[in-house]
């Protein structure tokens, strides 16, 4: 790969104030020689692009919950 080390974690916690909280952790080690801020740069746009579609994921799944709910009222 291009790194010698890439690590990642998703972790789904209760808000206090109601929801959830999404959190990211990531270690990487890149090779000796990578540029740092192309580096940063993908990574940035590499997770925006995944909480959009996470985003858009639990909209779906909270919108075929709501639908399940109220056909289980008829």
């Amino acid at each position: 790969g291009d790194f010698r080390r890439f690590e990642g974690a998703w972790f789904v916690c209760p808000d206090p104030l109601g929801g959830v909280r999404l959190r990211y952790e990531v270690l990487i080690q890149a090779c000796r020689g990578m540029p740092i801020g192309l580096i940063e740069q993908r990574l940035k746009e590499d997770l925006s692009m995944n909480l959009r579609a996470v985003a858009a994921e639990a909209l779906k799944r909270t919108n075929m919950a709501a639908a399940q709910a109220e056909a289980a009222i008829y």
